[in-house]
């Protein structure tokens, strides 16, 4: 039974779009806090006290966000975890949970204790929701209710598209 709501919870969460912050970009990530340190010989940067994170439209807000990167890429973000008030928001698509874990490599964003996941006419919740985001997949798994949680109101849910949308071209053409 439980797996069986499991997969009708997976069918009908269409997950939203890549996080900004997931997605191979450009822009600039402006992250703020009461304190940062870094320990180069972990590669890592702890940022600590109303952290904020800002990529484009994809904003992270937590007590404490631990990055890992690689310096043989220029930096380039490898793992992130957030822990302790985890707020999250991409456009119309918003989390929260107890903690979350991003894991650039494998493209898997996790979030974990009392986790929600919410866009408009959908909210699902669980222990801990981990979502795919190479295989755009989403498992809601159990808390100690034994159950997962999905709510849809039909009423302001908007339609999740079968195929992504084109990216509109940067060339000279109509």
């Amino acid at each position: 039974m439980i797996r069986r709501a499991m997969l009708v919870a997976a069918c009908l969460w269409q997950v939203a779009p890549v996080p900004a912050w997931a997605a191979e970009s450009t822009s600039p990530t402006t992250i703020t806090a009461d304190s940062m340190m870094v320990r180069q010989m972990k590669q890592t940067a702890v940022f600590e006290g109303q952290v904020a994170l800002h990529r484009e439209s994809f904003e992270l807000r937590c007590d404490r966000l631990v990055v890992h990167y690689d310096p043989k890429k220029s930096g380039e973000l490898r793992q992130a975890e957030a822990y302790g008030h985890v707020r999250i928001t991409h456009e119309q698509t918003s989390g929260t949970a107890n903690e979350a874990r991003y894991d650039q490599r494998q493209g898997i964003v996790t979030l974990i204790g009392n986790a929600e996941l919410t866009e408009p006419g959908r909210t699902v919740h669980g222990e801990r929701i981990v979502h795919d985001l190479i295989k755009r997949s989403t498992e809601v798994q159990q808390g100690e209710t034994g159950r997962v949680r999905l709510h849809i109101d039909a009423n302001k849910a908007v339609p999740v598209p079968a195929k992504p949308a084109p990216v509109p071209s940067t060339g000279d053409q109509p």
